[in-house]
């Protein structure tokens, strides 16, 4: 004989159970990154601060430049200054090839353009895989530097690089 309270302590059991709230997967903040190489070592950038990825074609060069502005290009009638991080990250200069883009990174009206020897793809990383950098090769300048993940991807800091003076953007004041 099916005991009747049995059952329907059962199914009640079942309802709430299927009713519950799953619990919130972690909300870990992450980062969208657009991942590029110098010299054959890959670097990124957050996407938040890149404007676009072009294809690096002709430039003017600057006559007395500091050694990171490799000149301006025109950019669908818009003329930037175009830099090269390799100084700043103690990388050798290589020949452009075809694959050569310009990164252009902008905030708050400010932009120019980065040199990238090619264009890697977009990875959404966790913030905590971003690692302190703390071991950095050699050369490579730590103001601009964000942290570095398992994969020895060096993460830039999109945000020092747009507010660095010596990319001639305007310093923000800190408040």
């Amino acid at each position: 004989m099916i005991d009747a309270e049995a059952t329907r302590a059962k199914l009640e059991a079942r309802a709430r159970a299927l009713a519950r709230v799953p619990p919130k997967e972690t909300d870990e903040a992450t980062l969208d990154l657009l991942l590029f190489s110098l010299a054959a070592e890959t670097y990124a950038v957050e996407i938040r601060f890149v404007r676009e990825v072009a294809r690096f074609g002709e430039f003017a060069s600057v006559p007395l430049a500091p050694e990171t502005l490799i000149g301006v290009t025109n950019l669908r009638g818009e003329v930037l200054p175009v830099f090269d991080l390799r100084p700043l990250l103690g990388v050798p200069r290589n020949r452009l090839t075809d694959l050569a883009r310009a990164i252009v990174l902008e905030r708050d009206g400010d932009a120019f353009a980065v040199l990238a020897d090619q264009a890697i793809d977009v990875e959404r990383v966790p913030r905590s895989a971003v690692l302190p950098p703390s071991a950095l090769p050699p050369g490579v300048e730590r103001g601009i530097v964000l942290g570095v993940t398992a994969q020895a991807v060096i993460v830039l800091d999109g945000e020092a690089l747009l507010r660095d003076a010596r990319f001639g953007c305007r310093r923000t004041e800190q408040h």
